[in-house]
């Protein structure tokens, strides 16, 4: 039960990592062995470069990026603060994502959909040597990071990258998440969410993210009508360590 538990904390970890609290994108180390495609599900989103762009312009972040020997930890860094009320599309959504600048950013070949039930799914694949400084730079909430680093080891088993797919709904009131996680997938095993109490860990992990992030609040975040729809602050400068 602990390891479970430890596992699925390494795919909210990761899931959550990418834009906010919608880096729902994640990862686990499975028990054995993976059955399965090695390439990550196609949801028919596709998207360019311009939409990485539309996604920036609308949050009128000022994201620069710089390199060095940096300490993961460090990797970036927030300053100051800007109101928005925008409507995502998922293509914009995903293109943040997949074209995300960042040297530990956990995922790539990133897709997002949001359905007309208000449901998302996500699919990607994870890079496995960029978890390291992942966990390192967004922390673990209620765990320890020894705790974290004896999960990560559990990842080689699975190879260097795998692709992943989660199916969530979510919503946030003034920084609070309310969201039910219907599936997670790496190839083709299935996690025991209820086992596990999924929705219990992601809630946890969320807010511990959310916060770590100075200039953010959400007073709303909802899917519909094909979109996510925000508003609230972000930060209005943005630093990240490049590869």
């Amino acid at each position: 039960m602990k390891l479970l538990k430890l596992l699925l904390l390494l795919i909210v970890l990761v899931l959550i990592g990418g834009v906010l609290f919608l880096g729902y994108l994640g990862f686990i180390p499975v028990l054995s062995s993976v059955f399965g495609s090695d390439k990550p599900r196609d949801l028919g989103i596709k998207y360019t470069q311009q939409q990485y762009s539309d996604y920036v312009a609308k949050t009128k972040e000022e994201i620069t990026t710089v390199s060095g020997n940096i300490a993961p930890e460090n990797s970036i860094t927030y300053s100051g603060k800007v109101d928005i009320k925008q409507s995502f599309t998922p293509e914009e959504i995903s293109a943040r994502i997949g074209f995300s600048k960042w040297k530990y950013m956990p995922v790539t070949n990133t897709q997002l959909r949001i359905n007309p039930d208000g449901s998302v799914e996500f699919s990607g694949l994870v890079v496995s040597d960029r978890i390291d400084g992942f966990v390192a730079r967004e922390g673990a909430g209620q765990y320890s990071i020894a705790d974290v680093k004896k999960g990560l080891g559990y990842v080689k088993l699975l190879g260097k990258d795998f692709p992943v797919y989660a199916k969530f709904k979510a919503s946030i009131t003034n920084n609070q998440l309310t969201e039910t996680v219907d599936k997670i997938e790496v190839g083709r095993f299935s996690i025991p969410l209820k086992t596990v109490n999924a929705d219990s860990v992601v809630t946890t992990v969320s807010q511990t993210i959310m916060g770590r992030v100075p200039g953010f609040f959400a007073k709303s975040v909802t899917f519909t009508d094909g979109k996510m729809n925000f508003e609230g602050t972000v930060p209005e400068k943005l630093s990240v360590e490049s590869n």
